[in-house]
């Protein structure tokens, strides 16, 4: 029994890392997308923000639907690629 722990070791540390990665690209969405409602930061964003941040959290989350084959180094990718777009925005807002 140790000795299979030990043989999957690798395996499962791969998909705890893809796993790990999924649910930080998805958070991130869910996060974004609840910023808009905020009280104290809602009457900030523009339409064309608030637009860019609907559309985009709704497009990622649906890549991720459509690649859960994909590793975490695409989910990494990807979350980068979106973070590069929603940082210029919030920095606009703070």
């Amino acid at each position: 029994m140790v000795s299979d722990a030990e043989k999957y070791k690798d395996e499962d540390a791969k998909i705890k890392k893809k796993i790990d990665a999924k649910n930080q690209l998805e958070n991130y969405c869910f996060q974004m997308k609840n910023t808009l409602n905020e009280e104290k930061l809602k009457d900030k964003f523009s339409e064309e923000d608030k637009k860019t941040i609907e559309e985009l959290s709704a497009s990622t989350l649906q890549w991720l639907e459509g690649n859960g084959e994909a590793d975490a180094e695409e989910m990494e990718a990807k979350y980068k690629e979106v973070e590069g777009k929603f940082n210029p925005i919030m920095m606009k807002v703070y």
